[in-house]
């Protein structure tokens, strides 16, 4: 697994953190908007712990998820369906699943005008309109997720 990155946050002081981060890439747990909380879809979900502004990353999916190729995927997956995986291409799968590595796969499903996020090309998941603290975080799983 690399090395977790830099958290992007700014301390109160105006300097760059120090903080290394994976499970709330691709800030630290004090630098995050987001947190796992309870969800009235799901049991857990993604939840904004702070207002966030539209465009925002809030989690990543290369980022202390489990990588893992097709062959992999399907005996994780044997009927290859799983939640919380986001796959690029057909042979490369990110497991979201636990959330004690990364907080990307608490996003639940939403659907039409519930869905206030996307994952971008690059498996950043970007809000797509403000956020208000408190909300869920949701995302429109379409065909880059194997559920």
């Amino acid at each position: 697994m690399p090395r977790c990155p830099k958290c992007n946050g700014t301390t109160l002081a105006g300097q760059p953190c120090k903080n290394l981060t994976c499970k709330f890439a691709p800030k630290c747990h004090l630098h995050s908007k987001v947190q796992v909380g309870r969800s009235s879809i799901a049991g857990r979900g993604l939840m904004a712990k702070k207002d966030i502004p539209k465009g925002e990353i809030v989690a990543d999916y290369k980022i202390g998820t489990t990588q893992m190729n097709r062959a992999e995927f399907l005996r994780k997956y044997p009927n290859g369906r799983a939640t919380h995986v986001w796959s690029p291409s057909s042979n490369v799968y990110y497991d979201g699943s636990n959330l004690s590595k990364s907080i990307a796969g608490a996003a639940n499903r939403g659907t039409g005008s519930t869905t206030n996020s996307r994952i971008n090309g690059g498996g950043k998941l970007v809000t797509k309109r403000r956020i208000k603290q408190g909300q869920e975080i949701l995302v429109n799983y379409g065909s880059s997720f194997r559920l």
